[in-house]
């Protein structure tokens, strides 16, 4: 038998609280705002949270304040191309997935060469507008289980 010095209590009450997982933070520069818009409707409706850049000098500072899981670029915003940043956050964060997107080559607003230049020296996806939604998910999606650390 128990010992009867023993003190005993009754559970009137238990709450259970999964631990919350959390949501793997997505950078979109893109200078459109219906573009923007889609594709954070799209990647929020998968489970990614998305922050919405059409400046380069803007996602410079937030990316060096809390960088982010992620990053979605377009070459071509406002007669500028998104080079600068793309170079600071490879430098801060090295094996972070990152994707360029471009429809400037068709324009004139960019050149092959250079967009081929950054993509190998900073080891960055290239994918031309447009392009299907879908596709570019997965991508991202492959590319952060890539670059996620192995659990041992």
């Amino acid at each position: 038998t128990a010992n009867a010095s023993m003190m005993r209590h009754r559970v009137l009450h238990l709450v259970i609280t999964p631990k919350q997982r959390e949501l793997a933070r997505i950078a979109v520069l893109e200078d459109s705002h219906d573009l923007a818009a889609t594709l954070k409707e799209a990647f929020e409706g998968v489970g990614f949270r998305v922050e919405l850049f059409s400046a380069v000098s803007a996602l410079s500072e937030r990316a060096a304040a809390a960088p982010f899981d992620a990053y979605l670029a377009d070459w071509w915003l406002n007669g500028q191309t998104a080079a600068p940043a793309l170079q600071a956050i490879r430098a801060a964060q090295p094996s972070v997935p990152m994707i360029l997107t471009t429809g400037a080559i068709d324009t004139g607003h960019a050149v092959e060469d250079e967009i081929v230049r950054i993509a190998v020296a900073l080891r960055i996806h290239v994918i031309e507008k447009p392009f299907r939604l879908a596709l570019l998910i997965s991508q991202v999606r492959q590319m952060m289980e890539e670059a996620a650390p192995k659990a041992a």
